[in-house]
């Protein structure tokens, strides 16, 4: 849970660009097939709509089973998520657990 908390307040991707496939609505905005967009990983990962008004601080307890069923899949996403994730986030994990042990 701390490894987590502390991606979430630092992200090691600090941002994506994927290509929209097909036409789609965002939230409430049409978004054309073939636009290029950005995902900043900071700005999701310090939602206060999703990770609360103290968004900002250190809370291991954050990512607790019972806190955690009622997010988004999505809403938690060091290393991306689907087909292009990041294909070196198993090393990653790994090297960070081994430094702190």
């Amino acid at each position: 849970q701390c490894l987590k908390e502390a991606m979430r307040l630092h992200s090691p991707v600090p941002l994506i660009f994927r290509t929209v496939k097909e036409d789609t609505i965002m939230e409430g905005i049409p978004v054309p097939k073939n636009t290029i967009i950005g995902i900043a990983f900071y700005a999701l990962h310090h939602n206060p709509d999703v990770w609360g008004p103290d968004h900002m601080e250190f809370d291991p307890a954050r990512f607790s089973p019972d806190r955690m069923e009622d997010k988004d899949s999505h809403a938690f996403l060091p290393f991306s998520a689907g087909q292009r994730n990041c294909i070196g986030q198993n090393f990653a994990m790994n090297e960070e657990k081994v430094l702190l042990a």
